[in-house]
């Protein structure tokens, strides 16, 4: 059983050893591989179940034409494994590529062209595996091959082959060996006398010009994904509610171009109070996360509520929605509901306690909600549209003022 383990494991990827946070070489137990093995599905605490499971899996293996996937970095040749019948392997294949980006890209390949790299054998046939190489060179993205037969439509098999860079994209004056510096942030830690109790992105644009001035060529910035505005104390920047769209807490409110048309607004936000309640919260030693998201969002669905959008703003908005698609829409219901639920005085702090017709973003029920609850979903969405747009006007200030590199964000290891 240990042997089979250590096979399993060392098949699957799992390490056999690492080096430790002290610099020192450490061996991966037995017990920690049967225990990530056990979490992918295998019978660890059973010899025959476990025997059985990869013979069933070596078999699959063999009866599948080519692998699920595969990823070749850019410019690399593309050489496919292709596992037949032995009757099948002289036989002239149609295979058609389909490209992330709209084309198709086709040929013929005959397995027994290529080299030979494998052979099984069950009670019933023999496989052989060939190496082919595809006389191709598609560009970066995820594209779908499939293979055919001749006179037969139904495919044989098909993968998804990803075509990856070879590297982290480098700007050319780094990647011709510019040294260049720049100070990484935490967007929320800056301070300003006009922002709102937390670093914003007008903050940010003012950051990078100054940074350029002194030599910089880029601003790091802490994780600023979309978090949960409706719960403003899980602050967490490594667990975002999304790592696609931004946390909204950083919009400008003043720089909004709907606030600065609504007189009434601009008024009650210059009135003594109101300006007392923004100096109470920049000098709080420690973002009062509550107080400051609530204090935006207050103004800011005031705005919404009372904006009439210009047709050019407006464009602007729809182009942005549709472009967001369908994980936008998902992202405003989220938020939308839980500020619904939080509302009504219960704990929403996510989808697994909400009432079960929400807990799933595609039942009839949240549809309904969305249609009923319009002008609370596009809120969101709006939301989203200025934080987008004002994170762009910060990073064209970077641009403009020279920086090599410009803005340049953390990323969350996942989502909460």
């Amino acid at each position: 059983m240990t042997t089979l383990i250590e096979q399993l494991a060392a098949a699957k990827g799992i390490a056999s050893e690492y080096v430790d946070a002290w610099g020192h070489p450490a061996q991966v137990s037995e017990e920690s591989k049967a225990a990530m093995l056990g979490a992918m599905g295998y019978r660890v605490d059973d010899e025959a179940a476990l025997t059985e499971q990869l013979e069933q899996e070596h078999r699959q293996h063999w009866l599948r034409a080519l692998d699920p996937v595969m990823v070749v970095r850019s410019g690399e040749p593309i050489t496919l494994e292709v596992r037949l019948p032995i009757e099948f392997v002289n036989d002239a294949l149609s295979w058609q590529l389909k490209l992330e980006q709209g084309g198709l890209l086709s040929g013929q390949l005959t397995p027994i062209d290529g080299e030979l790299v494998g052979v099984a054998e069950f009670e019933e046939m023999e496989c052989q595996a060939y190496r082919v190489a595809l006389a191709v060179q598609p560009e970066l993205g995820y594209h779908d091959l499939i293979l055919l037969e001749e006179g037969n439509d139904e495919p044989l098999a098909s993968m998804r082959l990803i075509v990856a860079p070879k590297a982290c994209y480098k700007q050319p004056p780094i990647a011709n060996g510019r040294k260049v510096w720049g100070p990484s942030v935490q967007l929320y830690c800056l301070r300003s006398r006009h922002n709102w109790g937390i670093g914003d992105f007008s903050d940010l644009g003012q950051l990078v010009e100054k940074m350029a001035a002194w030599g910089a060529h880029f601003v790091g910035l802490n994780p600023i994904h979309a978090l949960y505005p409706a719960n403003p104390e899980s602050a967490s920047p490594y667990s975002p509610s999304s790592r696609r769209w931004l946390n909204v807490a950083y919009i400008d409110v003043e720089a909004v171009p709907e606030f600065l048309a609504n007189a009434r607004l601009k008024a009650e936000v210059a009135n003594p109070a109101f300006q007392q309640h923004l100096s109470e919260l920049r000098a709080k030693g420690n973002v009062d996360y509550t107080g400051v998201i609530e204090t935006k969002l207050g103004m800011l669905r005031q705005v919404f509520d009372q904006a009439s959008l210009s047709a050019e703003r407006q464009a602007a908005f729809d182009a942005f929605v549709a472009a967001g698609g369908d994980s936008l829409q998902q992202q405003a219901a989220f938020d939308a509901l839980q500020a619904h639920f939080y509302a009504k005085g219960e704990n929403a702090w996510g989808w697994p306690v909400w009432p079960e017709p929400f807990r799933d973003y595609h039942n009839p029920e949240v549809a309904a909600w969305m249609a009923e609850h319009r002008q609370d979903v596009n809120f969101y969405l709006y939301l989203q549209f200025l934080a987008d747009e004002q994170l762009a006007r910060a990073d064209a200030r970077a641009k403009a003022a020279g920086m090599v590199m410009g803005i340049y964000r953390d990323l969350a290891v996942g989502v909460s």
